[in-house]
This record gives structure tokens, C-alpha cells and sequence, in this order.
């Protein structure tokens, strides 16, 4: 009897170190921009005229943590600028314009963004006249659009205005990137 206690005492003894030692992880959470957040592969039009190949721009939460603002950013523009006065601009649209990095608001539930006057993150020229831009009628539709592997994915739409050239309006569009090798830009 004492053998068969100490087998059973064996087993659960066993089963006890083998639970022990599953790992579990905490659960990172979301964010609360969530579903206007990613990554995008948009263009540059002016009117009709599409002024730039495909360029890479990411939205995503502020610090905060909130529903009510977002960043929006081209982060890998500065790779296809030059230095000019210390500030990068873009010549190969054919157009000059700064790269940006902006906090808009956001209405959550619309999956809508704008705002006006908005600082430029990216700005790096002359402090006593800072690049500031306004966006409008910015929205993320979701599964808006397909892509071209034919993935129903999330588009994304914005108008913009740069203070240094303030009588054009530059459109903003694309799609949300789906991770197809065949649908990066």
C-alpha cells in the first residue's frame, strides 16, 4: 500500500512540475487607434495629375493612448529627399514639398482624421517660421479596396496643405499594406 502511495504521490508530483512550468504570457493589449492604424501604400495626386509613385505612410496612436488623435507619418520619404536649408524636400514628384509627421485628430468611431495648422514633426529648418500643414476629409475605409493580389484590405484617403504653399491641395490615397510581396510598392 505504501508502495502505491508513493507512486501515486510520484505522479502528482510529476503533473505539478509540469504545470509549473508553463509560461504564460501577459496579453499586450491593443491600441486605442486601432482600427485607423497600419500601414499604408499611398499616392500624391494634384487635381488629376498623380504627382508620385506609391511612397509608404504609417498612422498610428499617439502616447496617450486615446480614440480621439493619431500620428501621421511618411517616415521613409527622407530617403528620396535632398537637404534644402536644412529642411527635407521632395523634388522627384515634381513638386516641393516637406516631409511630414503630424498628430490629427481622430473620430474613432467614423475612422475619420483632420486638423489645421498642424506642427511638423519632421520640420527641420528655420525655427522662426516652422512648416505647418492642415489635413481634411481624412478617412480610413475599412476592406475599402482590393489590392493587387486581390486582397479586400483597408484604404485610406486625405487631403493636404502645406503652409508654405498655401493655395494647392494635394490628395493623399491608397491602401492599407497586406503583407503580399506582390502588393509592396
Amino acid at each position: 500500500m505504501k508502495k502505491i502511495n508513493i507512486i501515486y504521490g510520484l505522479g502528482i508530483l510529476t503533473l505539478l512540475s509540469m504545470t509549473a512550468c508553463k509560461r504564460t504570457l501577459p496579453s499586450p493589449g491593443q491600441t486605442m487607434a486601432q482600427n485607423a492604424a497600419g500601414n499604408w501604400w499611398v499616392t500624391l495626386q494634384q487635381g488629376s495629375t498623380t504627382l508620385s509613385p506609391y511612397f509608404f505612410l504609417t498612422t498610428y496612436n499617439t502616447s496617450s493612448n486615446t480614440e480621439d488623435s493619431i500620428w501621421v507619418d511618411d517616415p521613409l520619404q527622407s530617403l528620396n529627399a535632398d537637404l534644402d536649408g536644412g529642411n527635407l524636400v521632395y523634388y522627384t514628384y515634381g513638386i516641393s514639398y516637406a516631409s511630414f509627421k503630424v498628430k490629427a485628430g481622430l473620430q474613432y468611431t467614423a475612422l475619420t482624421f483632420s486638423g489645421t495648422n498642424l506642427e511638423n514633426n519632421y520640420w527641420s529648418g528655420d525655427t522662426s517660421s516652422s512648416e505647418t500643414l492642415s489635413i481634411y476629409n481624412g478617412r480610413v475605409f475599412p476592406k475599402g479596396t482590393t489590392s493587387r493580389t486581390g486582397v479586400k484590405t483597408d484604404s485610406i484617403y486625405f487631403q493636404i496643405v502645406f503652409s508654405k504653399n498655401p493655395v494647392d491641395t494635394f490628395v493623399v490615397s491608397g491602401y492599407a499594406r497586406t503583407g503580399q510581396i506582390d502588393d509592396d510598392n
